[in-house]
């Protein structure tokens, strides 16, 4: 059997006076719970009485009760417990003092006293046992005692503490008389994923050390895929962890408090539908990614999509002398994708075609180094490069055998030559060096330890090269400039007066 370690609140029901000659009398009252909570007999499914709950708790074998109370309150029980003992013969498991010694005494106007002390005590008495459940009563209790009990737990939730199980309250049925024992846990889960969710809207972050319980694990699951995938920069594996997102919303809106969950799920679906789906051309689609990770301050991030996505501006570079390199590009890309989706067979030493091979090492030397010296070259066949084949397949167009042809290699790199010393002294290729200049130096200082630079600079240098790409998209790329994406504040600003 589980051990129950119980915390409940003392209150000041069980005794009443009698309204014709003012005495006082024992005031029962009759519990149930079609549940059977806390491995009580069945009878509990018919109700059992007592003038409170902590007298359905204290006796019962499997729960140990730990009591908070104010001296007022305590000395209410003891009268009560004298009471129950006299009229109805009811024999306590142990001494009233035994029990008050296990708990702890408040005063009901320090909030954060009782807030406090509920904190220590739960982390005192809960070991490492994996048999041990704590439930919380928070039936009874003066005043602010049940809500700062209710706030602890909250705390508890995010402080990798499992073992919380049902936090329960007495539902009344019929005033003094009948009352029904039920479980207030899932309106708490609800609530815990509500903040989980906000910090992750607000953030791109996820609270992974969080216990959920089960209707909420896929859900966190999606959100640690999306963190992951941000954070590695698989950004074209955004859309896919987006749509997971959304699906788990929706199906946890289906449910009974889904209606709950709708306000947060709604601006959530809505960002991730306007950023992440689909995946656009990478220039339209990295830009975006950047901004939101910039609003959020996450600056190396930021920077370093940033950095990718000036590369993506070499290649369209190059694309644009057209003819056989347009052709090679297209066809490479071609190639990226069909290894994205397991279609290319690898054979030995050999790496699968990406982006960053094609805009980095091989187009963007001579951004690199500067100068028509430095312009692109395919490898030969004697070359040990471990994507030879890959870029003798684009300049062939998938036609094996013929890029080895060191005949048609060399006529293909004069191609390139030419196109790159075409692009030497074009003003669009002298600001994209530029900007190359900046971006990577700041990327490679924060991404490998920052020289010591304050982060507010690191914000503002990363917030200036940013508004130097977004001139420079404008001025080159003007059918994809749109309105920038609205902040976190201003969504929520939008919906505060759509509600009104």
């Amino acid at each position: 059997m589980v051990k129950v370690k119980l915390f409940t609140i003392l209150g000041t029901a069980g005794i009443r006076r009698n309204k014709e000659d003012g005495k006082e009398e024992l005031a029962l009252a009759t519990y149930w719970s079609p549940s059977g909570i806390l491995g009580f007999p069945t009878e509990m499914e018919n109700g059992i009485e007592a003038p409170n709950t902590l007298f359905l708790f204290w006796g019962n074998p499997n729960v140990e009760v730990y009591p908070f109370y104010t001296q007022r309150a305590k000395n209410f029980q003891q009268r009560v417990l004298e009471k129950f003992s006299d009229e109805k013969g009811w024999t306590p498991p142990e001494k009233f003092e035994d029990l008050i010694a296990r708990g702890r005494e408040v005063e009901e106007e320090d909030l954060a006293s009782i807030l406090r002390e509920f904190r220590s005590l739960l982390k005192s008495v809960t070991g490492e046992e994996e048999q041990e459940k704590v439930i919380v009563d928070i039936t009874h209790g003066f005043r602010y005692m049940p809500l700062m009990l209710s706030i602890g737990l909250v705390l508890e939730s995010f402080n990798e503490n499992p073992k919380i199980g049902d936090i329960l309250l007495a539902k009344e049925i019929e005033q003094w008389k009948k009352y029904q024992l039920i479980s207030i846990r899932e309106y708490f889960d609800y609530l815990q994923m509500t903040l989980l969710i906000g910090l992750f809207h607000s953030n791109y972050t996820i609270a992974r050390n969080i216990p959920v319980p089960p209707p909420f694990k896929k859900l966190q699951q999606a959100m640690e895929e999306f963190v992951d995938n941000l954070t590695g920069m698989a950004l074209q594996q955004l859309p896919t962890s987006a749509k997971k997102i959304i699906a788990q919303l929706e199906e946890i809106e289906t449910g009974e408090l889904g209606t709950l969950f709708k306000s947060e799920g709604k601006k959530l679906k809505k960002h991730l539908r306007e950023v992440y789906i689909p995946f656009t051309s990478p220039l339209d689609y990295y830009f975006k990614v950047g901004e939101e990770l910039l609003r959020r301050g996450h600056f190396s991030q930021a920077l370093g999509i940033l950095n990718e996505l000036l590369y993506f501006e070499v290649r369209e570079l190059f694309r644009e002398c057209g003819g056989e390199v347009a052709q090679f590009i297209l066809n490479y890309e071609n190639l990226i994708e069909r290894g994205r989706k397991g279609e290319l067979e690898l054979k030995k030493n050999e790496k699968l075609p990406n982006d960053y091979y094609l805009n980095h090492q091989l187009l963007g030397q001579p951004f690199k180094d500067g100068g028509k010296d430095e312009c692109p070259k395919i490898p030969g066949k004697n070359s040990k490069s471990k994507l030879r084949r890959f870029y003798w397949l684009a300049i062939s167009k998938f036609k094996p055998g013929a890029p080895r042809n060191g005949v048609i290699i060399k006529q293909f790199n004069q191609k390139l030559q030419e196109c790159c010393e075409q692009k030497i002294e074009n003003f669009k290729r002298e600001e994209l060096e530029k900007l190359i200049s900046i971006v990577t130096p700041l990327r490679n200082n924060l991404l490998h330890g920052n020289s010591g630079i304050p982060i507010g600079n690191v914000k503002a240098e990363v917030e200036e090269v940013y508004k130097k790409y977004r001139e420079f998209r404008k001025k080159y790329h003007p059918e994809l400039e749109a309105p920038p994406a609205p902040s976190n504040r201003s969504d929520q600003t939008a919906e505060r007066k759509k509600g009104d």
